[in-house]
This record gives structure tokens, C-alpha cells and sequence, in this order.
């Protein structure tokens, strides 16, 4: 079970109580209705919700209905969320049968043929989608597809697991941010006017 411990904290302030360092997952309820005694407590939002009062115990307490809601989010907290698919979308147009892997085609210009190619796109935001090449049109068989397809899932899991651990090592995970590289000024060679 992962600890809580490791969530990041901010500061509320409760009106009467003082300042509080609640973790992420944790929220403040204050719901003022005139003429009725009102909502005060915290929200736990983590599979679902759970309200802890701040008068649960007799009298209004704040720092005791955060202690609470606390523990129950330690009782049920599994560490943090990867947001990887394992089925592709169902109405995706060019469906592969590997989530996060599509099937691409390219028509330059000086070609009357599409070039095939399977993009496999990386699970974290802000990484470089990878393309493997099958075949033009006319080249293509089912033996090259399904060798592909061997390749782009090879790649996508590891895609994938370095995703996961990057995910459990720091709660987030992001690839390095993509710096495009300069490419040299072409030089044009000196022609002579005559």
C-alpha cells in the first residue's frame, strides 16, 4: 500500500480553526444555509466520495474530521493513476488492435502510391511518436503487417514500462521536454554572372 505521505500537501484555511496542510485527494466542504446549522467538513475523492464532518464527534471539530478523512484515504490509496489505455478506442478509423498504436499513410508528392507506416504514439505528454515502415500499397502483405505490428507492440511496451516506472519513481511522468535541433544554413554554391 502506498503511503500518503508522499502526496503534495497545500494549505487551507478553515474560518474559526486556522491554517491546515491537506494532501491531495482531500477537500474542504463549507456549505452556509440560513436558518440551518450548514455542511462543514472534508471530501475524500478517491474511488468515489466520502464526507468526514467536523461535527461527527459531538462538538465542531475541524482538525479531527481532517485526521479521519486522512486515515480513510490511507486505507484506500493505491498510489497514483496510470491513464494508459489496454484496449485501443472502439471508434477509431484506423484500428490496430493495440491501444496507442495507429495505422498511417503517406502520399508524397512525386509518388502516385501511399507509403504505409504504423505510428506508435508514446504514452506520456510531450514524447516523440516512433513510426515503423510496412510497405507501399502494393507492397504490402499480411506477413509484413503482422511483423510490424510485432514491432510496434515490442515498442510500445517499452514505451509503456518506462512510462510506469517514471510514473512511480516521481507520482508524474513526462518525457524529456522535445528541443528541435538547429539545422545548419544550407550554403549555396557561388555562380558567376557572365
Amino acid at each position: 500500500m502506498t503511503s500518503i505521505k508522499l502526496l503534495p500537501r497545500r494549505k487551507v484555511r478553515v474560518r474559526g480553526f486556522g491554517l491546515f496542510q491537506v494532501p491531495r485527494h482531500i477537500q474542504r466542504i463549507d456549505i452556509d444555509e440560513p436558518g440551518k446549522a450548514g455542511t462543514h467538513g472534508w471530501q475524500v475523492r478517491w474511488d468515489g466520495t466520502k464526507f468526514f464532518s467536523d461535527a461527527a464527534e459531538g462538538k465542531r471539530n475541524a482538525g479531527g474530521s481532517l485526521a479521519r478523512s486522512e486515515r480513510y484515504l490511507q486505507s484506500i490509496y493505491t498510489g497514483p493513476r496510470s491513464r494508459l489505455r489496454d484496449t485501443e478506442h472502439k471508434d477509431k478509423k484506423h484500428r490496430t488492435g493495440i491501444a496507442g498504436v495507429q495505422l498511417a499513410h503517406r502520399r508524397r508528392k512525386d509518388r502516385q502510391i501511399a507509403e504505409v507506416y504504423l505510428r506508435v504514439n508514446p504514452p506520456m505528454q510531450g514524447g516523440v511518436p516512433r513510426s515503423i515502415y510496412v510497405g507501399t500499397e502494393n507492397t504490402i502483405t499480411q506477413a509484413r503487417m503482422r511483423a510490424a505490428l510485432r514491432k510496434a507492440r515490442a515498442m510500445r511496451d517499452v514505451m509503456r514500462d518506462a512510462y510506469l516506472e517514471a510514473l512511480a519513481k516521481g507520482g508524474r511522468a513526462r518525457s524529456k521536454p522535445v528541443v528541435a535541433k538547429k539545422k545548419a544554413p544550407v550554403k549555396k554554391a557561388a555562380t558567376r554572372k557572365k
